[in-house]
């Protein structure tokens, strides 16, 4: 097991393939994360995939947490553990010239969908504001087709 507990921040792909590489007896990924950088989980979402992984939320997985829970093989949750969701924005309230917010929510969208949520569940987690979050206890996430246990 591999315990991912705490922000995503610039460095973590690179980090996890390290260690992943160093421990190919990992087959399991559990994460406790409010989020972070959208893109260090996309591509810690890739690694998780390229090494058929399982993962396992303890705790809260929110936000762009819930990419790399999503890449899971196996997908389960501990009975007090959530996941969180909402609609991308920017932290600052502004924009940005070079980010297309709904280009980026598209592309996760899209990645959620190939990893079998369905477009109903996707509209509801995407419908939630940037600034607040919608929870999904574990039977709530079972429902949802999150989960593979």
């Amino acid at each position: 097991e591999l315990h991912f507990d705490g922000q995503i921040t610039f460095g973590l792909t690179q980090r996890l393939n390290g260690v992943l590489a160093e421990n190919p007896q990992v087959v399991i990924v559990t994460l406790t994360s409010p989020g972070g950088r959208i893109y260090e989980a996309r591509g810690a979402a890739k690694a998780i995939l390229a090494h058929g992984l399982d993962t396992r939320a303890m705790g809260d997985c929110a936000s762009a947490c819930t990419l790399m829970f999503a890449a899971g093989n196996g997908r389960s949750m501990e009975p007090d553990a959530r996941l969180g969701f909402h609609g991308y924005g920017l932290e600052s309230g502004g924009s940005l010239p070079h980010v297309d917010v709904a280009a980026e929510q598209e592309k996760d969208r899209s990645f959620l969908r190939s990893r079998g949520l369905p477009e109903a569940f996707l509209d509801r987690l995407f419908d939630a504001p940037p600034e607040s979050m919608l929870f999904l206890s574990p039977a709530e996430a079972a429902a949802a087709g999150l989960l593979s246990e």
